[in-house]
């Protein structure tokens, strides 16, 4: 019953990723927080507000793509002591 809803893995290229479908959502997450911190540096008000929310989606979408890529997609080729 519960094999049922465990994700595949899918090749391409030759390269094998893991969980496909939560990879995927995290990519698509840290490119709208990319955006968003390329959007706000382009906004002309100046404060710690803009810094702050710049550097939050930054650091945001950086945690995203290496959570996705090396928690997920290519988790196999790493040892276990990078998932801690």
């Amino acid at each position: 019953m519960l094999r049922d809803y465990i994700q595949p893995s899918v090749e391409i290229f030759n390269i094998r990723i893991d969980e496909p479908v939560t990879t995927a959502t995290d990519l698509l997450l840290a490119a709208i927080c990319f955006f968003a911190y390329y959007r706000i540096r382009q906004l002309e008000t100046m404060g710690r507000v803009k810094w702050y929310f710049k550097y939050y989606f930054l650091t945001l979408g950086l945690g995203a793509m290496f959570g996705g890529l090396f928690g997920h997609a290519f988790l196999y080729r790493l040892s276990p002591e990078w998932k801690l």
